[in-house]
This record gives structure tokens, sequence and C-alpha cells, in this order.
């Protein structure tokens, strides 16, 4: 019961005495005198109310009433004084406080109610007037306007607003609200206690789910810090019909809680228009929870984007009540909530066709003013690096993403990302040349984000995986677009491998620089490719690839340089003609051979583009296959002197490389001739193949159509067709090493006759090396074997022969019978030749004769002929001698006479005269006797 309600009228003075006195001490404490208040409300009276038991305080004022006196049998009532609206307003202690402001108290609370006319007269009791405005019409505020007793002059000289009396709530702290028209609060007219315990619970009051807004805060004049922006940006939001277009209503807060009581508000109050204009730092939403007059949690978020995908989010920044040290305290706190985690694309300078962004929100970042290394182009909040407080530098905050490629493949990565505020993409703010210089630095500080060699589809594909690449870095960027956000992601760069080229082991493990085709990129027509020869990539330097010579057969070395990768060929070279359709080989070929050092492009003056396309003659490359085919019909027209290598009218070249699990390469030569110099020698062959699969043995297939020698040599042909019939291909051996392919011939040559002596069995062994390292061609040919006494060995290459050594014996014995006489001879003799390129050739030989005439055994005459010569670098000439030795012996008697002689040629190389001249001077006299 309250204490307006006694009947007696001196108990009620008194209680009334008692009431005001303690309602003036808690006014002091808490309430400010009654001001003068601006129409159309004006307080005729005010009365101060406690009620203890529940610890309900307030000051009630009364407008357009005047307090009729009761009496024994009536109460005291309220009646209007004229033809006018009349109201109850209840001035409310402060419903909050500042904690981290000194602790001060918020300023009194309003509820003004319009009582209805037929609730006239009013009883003047607590019971009956808090009954009456719980059906009054609540009188709000739908503009900004300082509620009575909060603006201070300088706020109202600076926003030009005035004082009035309408509902208003300062909670939280700082901020006043209004609720909607609708609104109604439920209230508690008498206390109730506890039937179990007996205790009465604190007096409060509830507005039920409904809506507010933000009418005042002292912000609005000068913002105290963060959460001073985002309380002054709320009110200008909700409040101030000059921040929405014309015929817009502002928005309205979301009021979940608002509960009033004696110990101060609990609230839970969020912002989240869809319709906001973009003001200030809470253009996004802004939350606030609060109990019993203390902040719990007061959040603000500012709508922006993330750089350089684009996807919507919120900056939110504010306050949480934690444990610290010091007990429970606010802390101030920043985090990232991304409201948009997935984006499409249709952009060809992008790999992706769609980017999600998995993290949904960050951890505490740092804040951007106090790191000017976080800010981006001197943008200040409006641009910044999203980074994480660390010890020393910031540390940069990846987002963990998935992207899916034009393969339909999930690609997953980290990137550190930028925020972008929704004000710096606003076009009617006059920001878009932020914008721009934002795009500018973001790709000046681009970094290569990591994808560990993950397949992408760089292209849409026409065949499995011939756009594929694996990846190892991609290099991310933003380019300006004409609508919102006005950037759009874009590839700068690639780091890849290409997978077919490491198949075969040709390609190092350094990935390659890869940027976008203009002429694919910039196409705007999506049906069009850009390009005849649908070049999507090229690399940023030519990558030069050489295939190892024992993995194309011993046959031919294969060398291009790499310049970009084509959907329809794969890696190409000479981009120019690959982009217009043209495909010229010996471009291509730039520094292939065949047989070692045989130029491709010297055989080959041109070949018609489509001929070659058609030709399939363009390696094609996959995610995990590679097949290459050249094949040249070679045309005599085509053709160009080159020395030893000559291909007939007609030849084939004939190269194909695959890989998969395993690589294996054939290679053939069809139809050519290998010339010895001066054509002494010539090689047709029909036929030269290989093949090498990995994981089984090499196989070659030599096919030699015949062998012809010329010049002095022809009348060896008869023995080499012998040895080398036509269409041969039996040979010993044929091996290849890391550098050359190798054919070796071994053969036992028929008894031969050479002057005095005859040969037996001499063994013929011949050597054909093709070298592939660059290094010409050559051909050895051993008959015989020091050992066996006549033996000749010679090493010819492309320029001419290299070295020769040659080595014979003979001997003739011969006796004759005269009667008692008998006269026996013999003869024998070796030679030696050795040349070599670059040395003097060197040439010795020595011819010993012996003789015997025997008389009846009593006399006898018996001779030595010794005769020595060479040819000698030194002396630049032949030189010569002779020793001729005389023993005449009678019974047991002997005389030796020894004939020295030395003679010299007179020049290098001798004419017929010259020889006979030098025989003959062994015949001279110049004699000496030995006793």
């Amino acid at each position: 019961m309250s204490y307006f309600s006694m009947p007696l009228k001196g108990l009620q003075a008194a209680a009334n005495r008692a009431i005001n006195a303690l309602a003036a001490l808690v006014q002091r404490l808490a309430a400010p005198n009654t001001l003068p208040i601006a129409e159309p409300i004006q307080l005729d009276f005010t009365v101060n109310v406690l009620r203890p038991d529940d610890l309900f305080v307030a000051t009630l004022g009364f407008a357009n009433l005047r307090l009729i006196k009761g009496n024994l049998t009536a109460l005291p009532r309220l009646v209007a004084l004229r033809e006018a609206p009349s109201y109850i307003v209840l001035y409310l202690p402060p419903q909050s406080l500042g904690e981290q402001d000194a602790k001060r108290l918020a300023k009194p609370s309003l509820l003004v109610y319009q009582l209805k006319p037929e609730s006239l007269p009013l009883e003047y009791t607590l019971e009956r007037l808090l009954e009456a405005c719980g059906q009054a019409h609540l009188i709000v505020s739908a503009g900004l306007a300082a509620p009575h007793g909060h603006a201070a002059r300088r706020d109202r000289i600076h926003l030009e607003v005035e004082e009035g009396i309408f509902t208003a709530v300062e909670a939280p702290y700082r901020l006043v609200l209004s609720p909607i028209a609708e609104a109604a609060f439920t209230e508690i007219a008498l206390p109730q206690p506890d039937r179990a315990t007996g205790r009465t619970p604190v007096w409060h009051m509830h507005l039920a789910r409904t809506a507010a807004r933000a009418v005042w805060s002292p912000d609005l004049a000068a913002p105290q810090g963060e959460a001073g922006k985002q309380r002054a940006a709320i009110a200008r939001q909700t409040a101030d019909q000059r921040s929405v277009p014309p015929g817009v209503e502002n928005p309205t807060l979301n009021v979940e809680v608002l509960t009033l009581s004696a110990l101060g508000a609990t609230f839970d109050l969020t912002f989240a228009p869809s319709n906001a204009a973009r003001l200030g730092l809470s253009a996004a939403g802004w939350s606030t929870h609060g109990a019993q007059g203390r902040t719990t949690a007061q959040i603000g978020g500012e709508r922006g984007y993330l750089l350089p995908f684009g996807h919507m989010a919120v900056l939110v920044q504010g306050t949480q009540r934690r444990f610290t040290a010091q007990g429970a305290a606010l802390v101030a706190g920043r985090y990232i909530a991304v409201q948009q985690p997935e984006l499409t694309f249709n952009r060809r300078d992008l790999p992706f066709k769609t980017i999600r962004i998995v993290t949904p929100y960050t951890p505490d970042l740092a804040d951007p003013r106090d790191h000017e290394a976080a800010r981006l182009a001197d943008q200040g909040e409006r641009a910044f690096w999203i980074k994480l407080p660390a010890e020393g530098d910031l540390a940069d905050y990846h987002f963990q993403l998935e992207a899916v490629d034009h393969a339909d493949r999930t690609i997953r990565f980290s990137a550190p990302l930028v925020f972008v505020a929704e004000a710096l993409t606003d076009p009617a703010s006059g920001a878009l040349t932020g914008i721009k210089r934002v795009i500018e630095a973001y790709n000046n500080a681009a970094q290569p984000l990591a994808l560990h060699a993950q397949p992408v589809a760089f292209a849409p594909s026409r065949a499995e995986g011939d756009t594929t690449l694996y990846t190892h870095t991609l290099t991310l960027g933003a380019a300006f677009a004409l609508e919102t956000p006005y950037f759009q992601p874009t590839m700068l760069s690639a780091s890849v491998t290409l997978p077919a080229l490491s198949a075969f082991g040709v390609a190092d493990s350094e990935p390659q620089r890869l940027v976008w085709e203009a002429s694919y990129s910039t196409q705007p027509d999506p049906d069009q490719f850009g390009n005849s020869g649908e070049v999507f990539a090229r690399l940023a330097a030519p990558y030069p690839i050489r295939f190892a010579p024992n993995q194309l057969g011993g046959i031919a070395t294969l060398a291009m340089a790499v310049e970009g990768i084509s959907r329809r060929y794969g890696a190409v070279g000479n981009l120019k003609n690959i982009r217009d359709g043209l495909f010229l080989p010996a471009q291509l070929l730039e520094n292939a051979a065949i047989l070692g050092n045989v130029p491709i492009k010297a055989l080959i003056s041109t070949i018609a583009a489509d001929q070659a396309l058609n030709a399939a003659a363009i390696p094609v490359l996959a995610a995990n296959t590679h097949s290459a085919r050249y094949r040249w019909h070679v045309e005599r027209d085509h053709l160009r002197e080159t020395g030893f290598f000559m291909p007939a009218e007609k030849g084939n070249f004939h190269l194909a490389l695959d890989s998969g699990d395993a690589y294996r390469v054939r290679a053939a030569l069809e139809d050519f001739r290998l010339l010895t110099p001066d054509n002494l020698l010539t090689l047709a062959f029909k036929r030269v193949a290989a093949a090498e699969r990995a994981g089984v043995a090499y196989r070659a297939d030599i096919h030699l159509e015949y062998a012809q020698l010329r010049g002095v040599l022809m009348l060896l042909q008869p023995a080499l067709s012998a040895l080398i019939p036509e269409g041969f291909s039996r040979f010993s051996r044929q091996a290849y090493t890391a550098d050359s392919l190798v054919v070796d011939y071994t053969q036992a040559l028929p008894s031969l006759l050479l002057g005095l002596s005859r040969t037996h069995a001499l063994p013929l062994r011949a050597a054909l090396r093709l070298p592939m390292d660059g290094a010409p061609l050559s051909l050895s040919v051993t008959v015989g074997t020091p050992t066996g006494g006549d033996y000749s060995h010679t090493e010819m290459d492309t320029d001419g022969v290299r070295s020769a050594e040659a080595a014979a014996a003979f001997s003739a014995p011969m006796a004759f019978e005269l009667g008692e006489a008998v006269a026996t001879s013999s003869g024998y003799g070796s030679v030696h030749l050795s040349y070599g390129r670059g040395a003097p050739a060197q040439f010795f030989g020595v011819v010993r004769g012996y003789g015997m005439l025997s008389a009846l055994g009593i006399v006898r005459l018996s001779t030595t002929f010794t005769l020595p010569m060479g040819y000698y670098a030194a002396a630049s000439k032949p030189l010569g001698a002779a020793t001729l030795r005389l023993n005449p012996m009678l019974a047991f008697f002997e005389r030796g006479v020894r004939l020295p002689l030395h003679r010299a040629l007179s020049s290098t190389y001798p004419s017929d005269e010259d020889w006979s001249a030098y025989a003959a001077a062994f015949a001279d006299d110049d004699a000496t006797t030995e006793a």
C-alpha cells in the first residue's frame, strides 16, 4: 500500500513530510532541481517519491494538472487545469554509469505519459498514478533532441537543438534512447513479495521487445574516443533526418531488452540497418549489452570489403568486460567478421571461378592507428592491412581460403588481406581516387601466396588437363572496376612447374614465373579465346629445354625455348607465330640437332604452317601426360649441303615422346648418307631407329643399305662388299652412352697376299660414333692387332682424318744348289706409320738381307745388309743409313769388312729421281776394312 493512500489526514501529512525528506536526500544525490521546461509541455508541480519496500525512487512531474485535496471520505485527486492534454513525467535516477570515465553517473532518465481524458479525475495515490501511466500514451522523440536536463548551453549552440520533455533513457552511458511511439513499459504498481521467502524484488519496469532511436548524445558535439564516435554515429543515423535521403525514414535500434530499475538499466541493443547511410564507424552495425547500469560489451561495426577479392566484411571494434589483474574491467578490442563468405567471378585474368573465405572472423587485431606500417596508401583507418599484435613488428593475419578453378578443382591456400572501409568506395563521397591509390599500393606490395604445387586449371579446358599446371605460388592483385566495391581480383603472376617436362626429367625443379597472355586475358567476348593458337599464358622469361641424348634414342638432341602455354599445343616457343596460328619447326627447334651436330634448321628451310599443324608437330601438354610428335618429310629443294650428312630425297625424321606414369621415346632417321672427307667412304643407311621406355632396356635398329669406297680405296671395294653386304643390319654392338650412340662391327678378314707375305684371319673392327654433345661424328677402322705384327687403325671425323697408324712385317727365304756349292739367302723387313691431327707424322722401317755361299764346306762367303730409314719431324726430311758386312772364311781363317753408308734426301717430298739418287748413293766405294 502506498503512503499516499492513508485515509487519516494527519497521518498522511506526516507521511508526506517523511517521504519528502527522504526524496530530497535522494534528489540531492541523483537528480537535479527542476529546470524550466520548453513548450509544449510545462510542469505545474513535482513531487519526490520513495517506496522503501522495493526501492522505487522517482520524481513525479505533472503538466496541466492540479491537485484537489482529499477529506475523510475522499482521497486527493488530480484534475485537468484546462482543455488540453495532461501529462505525468517520471524522472528516474541514473540508469547507467561511465565506468571508464571517472565513474560518473548518467543524467536522469525520463518517462513521459499523456493521460487519457477518461482517466481524470485521478486518485492521487502511487498505485493509481502508475496504473494510469501504464494505460497512457508514451511521448517520444523521432528526431535529434536534447532531453530536459541533458544539454549544456554549448551543446545547444553547437547543434541548434532545444531541450524538450519526452521519454528518454540514458542507457548505455552517454547515449539517450527514445522508444518508438508504439512502445510501452510494463510497470509494477505494488511491491510483490515472494511467497516462499517473503522478500520483495527490487522495483523494475520492462520495455517490451520493440525499437528505439538514439536521439541524443553529448558526443555529438565532442566525441570521446572510438566509443564516442560510435555513439555519435548511431544518434545521427537513427534520429537525424539529414543523414538519409528525403522521404526516407531513419532506421531504428532493435531493443531486445531494456529494463529500468533502482539498481540501473539492463539492456541488449543492436543496430544493423540494411539501408543506412554510410556514416562514421558504425555504418555496418552496432550492439551493446549491460546489466544493472554497467556495460558488459559495446561493439560497433564498420562495413567494408576485403581487398583484393571484394568479400563484404565488418570491422568490429568496441569494449568487453573481462577479468584482469585489477578485476573486471572493460577491455577494448577489434576484429573482422566476414559477412559474405563466397564470391563468384567471371574473369579471364583470374584462374578461379569462385573464392570462399573459410575464416568467419579473426582474433583480436592490432589497431592501425597505432602502427603506420599497417596503413595502406595514407588512407588512415579506411584502408589497412589486417595484422595481429606481436612483439616488435606486427604479424600478418592469414585468412583461410578455398577456390574453385576452371576444372572444378578445389584449391586451398591462405592469404593476408586488406580491409577497405565502405566509405572509401562510395562514389558520392568522391573517394574513388583514394581506392585507386589503395589498389596501386596493394599491387606494389603483393606477396606470392604458397599453393604447394597444387594443380590449377588456369583457363577453361577442351580436354582434361590441357590448361592445368602445378602451381607453387600465386601472386594476386587487384584491378579497378566500374561497380562496387570498385576493385576485383586479378592474377599478377604464378610460379609453376610444367608437368610434362618434369615427367621426362628434362626440366629442373625450379618453378617458372608465369603471367597472362594479354590477347587471352583481355578478350571481352566469352566465346572467343583471343588468339588462334589458344595461348593463355606466357613465361616471364623464355625457359630453355634440352632433352638428354639418351632420352631421344641417341639419334637427336632436342632443344627448345618455352615461351608460353597453349591450350591446344601445350608448351610452345615463338609466341608471335603461335598466336597467329603459325608454326615453323625450324624456329621452334632453333638449337635441335640430329646425329650429333647436324642442325635441323639447316635441313629444312621452310614448312607451310597448315602442313606443320596438321602433322601434329607441336607438343601437347596435360596435367600428367606429355606427348610430342615430330615428323618431317624432306623434299630435295628444302635441303642444304651439310658436309658429311645428306638425307636422300624423300628422307624422313621421326621423333615421338610420351610421358605418363613412365616416359617412352621412339626416334628414327630414314634414307640418309654419311660421307667421309673427299668422299672416300659413303655409308648409306636405310633406317636408324631407337626406342627407350622407362624400366625397359634400350633397343636400337641399324639398317645399313650399302657401303661405298672411292678413289685410291676402290681396290678394296670387293672386300668391303663381302664384309658388309647390301641391306646389312648385323652389327656386333649397338649402344648409347649419356653423350653418344656407338655402333660396332667386328669381322675376320680372309687370307690376303701382301707382296711376299700372306696374312691369315686378320680381325677387322669398325666403330661409328654419333655424338650427342655437339662433337663431330667419328669413324674408326682397325685391321689386325699390334701383337699380330700387321695392323692398321684409322680414325676420321667430319673434318678429315683425325689419326692413323699402320704396321707391317714381311720375309722371303731362298735356297740354291750349284753342284758342290750351295747358296742361301733370306730377307725380311717391317714398317710403321703414325699420324695425328696437330702432330707431325712419323715413319720408320728396316730391311735386312742375309746371304751365304759355301763350297765343300771349306770356303764360305757370308754377307749381311741392313737398311734402316725413317721420317723424323725434327729434320723435316727422310734419312737413311746402310751397312754392308762381308765375312770371307778360308779353312779356319776369317776376315771381316764393314762398309757404312749415310745419305739423306734433298727434300721432304722426293721425286722418283731423288729416290734413285738416294738408292744409288749406297753403291759408293767409300768403305773401311775391319780386322
